[in-house]
């Protein structure tokens, strides 16, 4: 990876997933470009699961 990513703990990574999904930035996108757009920037376990 070119990039540095940023692991976020269990605790919070739920409210996270909901606060970027409810932007403006992610509002229109499909699943696949979420979780493509948050594995860039996130370290999330089980990503997919998850959204």
């Amino acid at each position: 990876r070119e990039y540095i990513s940023t692991y976020i703990p269990l605790y919070i990574r739920t409210k996270l997933i909901k606060t970027l999904y409810k932007s403006l930035e992610y509002r229109h996108v499909d699943i696949d470009e979420i979780v493509r757009r948050l594995a860039k920037v996130f370290i999330i376990p089980r990503l997919r699961a998850k959204v």
